[in-house]
């Protein structure tokens, strides 16, 4: 998780792709402004564990880096922040451990997934192996905030969980 004061100051890596998201009360259009702007795909179902799932897969997306940025949080409730901290904290986790898993054996896990799913095209499978960098930044604003809720939650995030 990253912090910004002007969105302008972060610094973009080659090869990334950049989707800014406005943390609002209203789960439905954070939902739907997810699948506008991170480029969901078209089965994308418009609830929390769709969100969950694409923000774990981005196979629909060539870019390595992906670069998240929510943009007034400080308008938002903190019961609100809260929940988007949570999904963000649990999607960084397993993005960890989705890169450890791949990086260490891409190629023997590339022979095992063309060969369980041939259906699937050489672009398709190096893209659901490939190590992401997933970055989230949050306005400094809500820093102080944001690390007292991950202080709250960080016994808790081993279960995968989204109320909002």
């Amino acid at each position: 998780m990253y912090y910004y004061r002007n969105i302008a100051d972060i610094e973009l890596p080659n090869n990334c792709f950049v989707a800014n998201i406005q943390l609002v009360d209203n789960f439905q259009n954070f939902v739907t402004q997810c699948y506008e702007r991170l480029k969901f795909p078209d089965y994308y179902g418009f609830n929390s564990d769709a969100l969950l799932d694409c923000l774990l897969d981005f196979s629909w997306l060539k870019e390595s880096t992906i670069i998240i940025i929510f943009d007034s949080a400080s308008e938002i409730e903190p019961d609100k922040l809260k929940c988007y901290v949570q999904l963000v904290k649990e999607v960084e986790k397993k993005w960890s451990l989705h890169n450890q898993k791949y990086s260490a054996s891409s190629e023997e896990m590339y022979e095992k997934l063309t060969m369980r799913c041939p259906w699937l095209s050489d672009n398709e499978v190096r893209n659901i192996i490939m190590p992401r960098d997933i970055r989230f930044y949050f306005h400094e604003s809500n820093k102080i905030m944001i690390e007292e809720i991950v202080h709250k939650i960080s016994d808790i995030i081993n279960t995968s969980f989204l109320r909002i």
